[in-house]
């Protein structure tokens, strides 16, 4: 009789709590907006900036897993406002509390396709779940819990907080600050100023105009094809520099070896001195 009582209880509970995903569109006229605001926590960010768009345009797509739809209803916030200058867009699902948490045995996901104008200045808070950002002329600030972090054809300032995931950067004109956890990274043609804090994680430089200050714990560190000078702390890793039109100075490197090549400026290797 009990096996039968709890044989009954879970076909309940399963046609309760059943997979479920829909897809919502928001959007907001764009005239006047020059900063977008994006708070998401856990699914996909896509950012791609059109030019001639007069929108900002929202595709989510929401998938739960285990859950309710009241209990889905309850938790879910998605909104886009603008106010003056400044759109917003705020994306998550909230199960803080303790009777949520105790019941819950699923998740929920929020997949963001969102398309701008090209002339857009991005500030981005993502929990987890992989980044595209492409075809933007604006400052673009991300900070990022966890997860693949990717932009593309970015005019403008970069400004980048990471805790852990790889990070792709291409074709970026204009200065970049990048403070990263762990993961490996990888820079190509990008120009203005680098400044690169990296915990761990192999770290790729090529084909850059500007000058490059790096910090860096573990992992090794290749850099190619710069025009600018270099300055770089090592923990442990190789270091390979080659093709350099400016100063290479190592202030420091705990272990690895450092092979450089085609260097035309001075090298300064302060371990040596």
């Amino acid at each position: 009789m009990r096996l039968i009582f709890i044989f009954i209880l879970s076909l309940l509970v399963g046609s309760a709590f059943a997979k479920d995903e829909n897809t919502r569109y928001l959007s907001v006229q764009s005239e006047g907006i020059e900063q977008f605001v994006i708070e998401c926590g856990a699914g996909f960010l896509k950012v791609t900036g059109k030019e001639g768009l007069d929108k900002i345009q929202v595709q989510a797509e929401i998938k739960s897993d285990g859950l309710s739809a009241k209990k889905l209803q309850k938790g879910l916030t998605l909104t886009l406002d603008s106010d003056g200058k400044t759109a917003k867009l705020v994306s998550k699902f909230d199960n803080s509390g303790f009777m949520d948490w105790l019941f819950q045995s699923g998740e929920v996901q929020i997949n963001l396709t969102i398309t701008v104008p090209r002339k857009m200045n991005l500030d981005i808070y993502d929990g987890s779940g992989f980044i595209k950002i492409k075809n933007i002329e604006g400052n673009t600030e991300v900070k990022d819990g966890s997860g693949e972090l990717s932009m593309k054809s970015v005019k403008g300032k970069v400004v980048i907080t990471d805790g852990s995931g790889e990070i792709f950067l291409n074709n970026i004109s204009g200065d970049c600050r990048l403070i990263d956890g762990s993961g490996g990274i990888t820079i190509e043609e990008i120009k203005g100023q680098t400044s690169i804090t990296d915990g761990s994680g192999d770290l790729e430089i090529r084909r850059a105009e500007g000058d490059i200050d790096i910090v860096d714990g573990s992992g090794d560190i290749t850099i190619e094809h710069v025009v600018g000078n270099i300055t770089l702390s090592d923990g442990s890793g190789d270091i390979n520099v080659n093709e350099v039109e400016g100063d290479l100075v190592i202030t420091f490197a705990g272990s690895g070896d450092v092979n450089t090549n085609n260097i035309s400026g001075k090298i300064v290797n302060k371990n040596k001195d």
